[in-house]
């Protein structure tokens, strides 16, 4: 029998130690390296053991014993940073698996000044199996019941719990890994509990070092076959939680069963308060385009905190057989910096750039609008078409900024006048429009005089000694009902030029 079990340890010990130097073969991925530890470690274990099996003496089977330990330490650590980089767990970093580690290291010296507090064993004995079989009888004190044991059986239990979730929430290709994985671990820890419960075939006698070699080769076969360190299963929900594009995810019902950070603090919507809910509960305003039936884009503004943002908003399907709805995925992208471009260059594609009123583009398309706006509810409708006099003898004599100031004192001056409904735009050189929704030749010809006048008490100050005075020509028509803007801009301009040819700073209706 002594032969027997020491050569299965020294078969698992050869077991784990070609299975740790064989994942380091694959060091650059974090849980090959954890795995590759925990073979060592497991290794260790099998070795020491089987040196304890076969030394005749007391004292030399408590130092197999304690180097064993060194192993049996590592053990909970190492399996626990396995599974942590396995199931994706972000929050655990290789920080905190450092500061865990000093407890290994802080049971391992206890351990080996034992013989100075005997704390760890209480009065180590041999127990005779047979005459040519004695097993070590640790006699465990106070410190392994109460530091030891806990410690490794807690990274065990979360170990345990880790991968549960996992599994529960893995696809099915990922569900053998982990079944697997979950075995692994059970075989070794089922084992050792019994042990330390005093349930073995052999009494006193541990078998979990040579369940680890099963273990072992069980964790080394989804590594190299299934391939499940290379890129762990949950590599798309850690890509998913740290991306910066807002995903919801629903099922057939329409109801969220996942949302990433981003998309929380996107919509102000928390996983943890709104799973289960349906979407369009929780999203009203857009119900009918989460409850889509095909593939969908829009943009959608969205309100958080104060603050209006637009997201390129994407519905995707997820379909099973026969392409069954058996989901939604829903991106949010920001895009409001684009827009809010998009709102710039075009605001400067509508606006003169001298005196940030509308250019004469941006007039014509709110002018046809006006004019189809009229046509629909036959209202009246006027425009005045407004020259600056003699802008070129201003520039001429006191250069052009005089000329840019002239300008820009006219458009203040007719802002004043104009109601907020009104639009004046600059059309030409010195050239202005004014479009006068609601507002017939009379009520026109009114302004257009008030305008003249306020013009005339203008006197802009160029030089000392030198004041300009401005005026202004002004040609006015009134939509007759049935013709296109080009018609009534035509008509307000043959009257300006008939205002300017009666002798300027006048006004004349066409």
């Amino acid at each position: 029998m002594l032969w027997l079990i020491t050569s299965l340890l020294i078969l698992s010990g050869t077991i784990l130690l070609f299975l740790g130097m064989n994942a380091l073969q694959r060091r650059d991925m974090p849980a090959t390296k954890a795995f590759a530890i925990t073979m060592f470690a497991a290794s260790l274990w099998a070795f020491g053991f089987a040196a304890e099996v076969v030394s005749p003496s007391l004292e030399g089977k408590i130092f197999w014993a304690d180097i064993q330990f060194i192993g049996i330490n590592i053990l909970p650590l190492s399996w626990f940073a396995m599974t942590l980089y396995y199931t994706g767990q972000p929050r655990w970093t290789i920080r905190s698996l450092s500061i865990l580690g000093l407890i290994p290291l802080a049971i391992t010296l206890m351990i080996f000044t034992d013989p100075y507090h005997h704390l760890f064993r209480g009065s180590p004995s041999l127990e005779v199996i047979n005459p040519s079989f004695f097993v070590l009888n640790n006699d465990y004190g106070i410190f392994y019941y109460a530091v030891t044991a806990p410690f490794a059986y807690f990274l065990f239990a979360i170990s345990l719990v880790l991968l549960g979730r996992f599994w529960l929430k893995s696809s099915q290709i990922y569900r053998r890994q982990g079944v697997i994985l979950l075995f692994s671990l059970l075989l070794p820890l089922v084992v050792d509990v019994l042990y330390v419960l005093d349930i073995t075939p052999i009494p006193k006698f541990n078998f979990s070092a040579i369940t680890f070699s099963i273990s072992g080769l069980l964790v080394s076969w989804n590594v190299f076959s299934l391939r499940f360190l290379d890129i762990t299963p949950l590599a798309k929900d850690i890509v998913i939680e740290t991306m910066q594009v807002g995903v919801i995810v629903l099922d057939k019902e329409g109801r969220i069963t996942d949302i990433n950070p981003a998309a929380e603090k996107i919509t102000g919507v928390l996983a943890i308060q709104n799973i289960g809910i349906p979407a369009a509960q929780v999203f009203p305003d857009y119900a009918s385009f989460l409850n889509t039936t095909s593939d969908e884009e829009s943009e959608i503004v969205l309100e958080h905190r104060g603050e209006k943002k637009h997201y390129a908003a994407r519905v995707s399907l997820v379909l099973g057989v026969r392409k069954r709805i058996l989901g939604r995925v829903i991106t949010l992208n920001n895009i409001s910096e684009r827009v809010r471009l998009y709102q710039r260059v075009r605001e400067a594609s509508l606006t003169d750039s001298l005196t940030g009123i509308l250019n004469r583009r941006a007039f014509i398309e709110r002018g046809e609008t006006e004019i189809a706006r009229v046509l629909r509810y036959q209202r009246p409708l006027s425009l005045a078409m407004m020259d600056l006099d003699n802008l070129k003898t201003i520039n001429d004599e006191y250069g052009h900024n005089a000329g840019d100031n002239a300008l820009m004192t006219i458009v203040q001056l007719c802002q004043k006048e104009m109601r907020s409904s009104d639009a004046i735009a600059r059309y030409g050189g010195d050239e202005f429009v004014i479009l006068l929704p609601e507002t017939n030749m009379e009520k026109a010809f009114r302004l257009a005089e008030r305008i003249c006048q306020s013009v005339n008490k203008i006197v802009l100050e160029t030089k000392p000694n030198n004041n300009v005075f401005l005026s202004v020509s002004i040609g006015l028509s009134e939509f007759d009902g049935k013709e296109k803007l080009e018609s009534l801009l035509q008509r307000a301009d043959e009257a300006l030029y008939e205002a300017k040819r009666s002798g300027k700073n006048r006004v004349v209706k066409k």
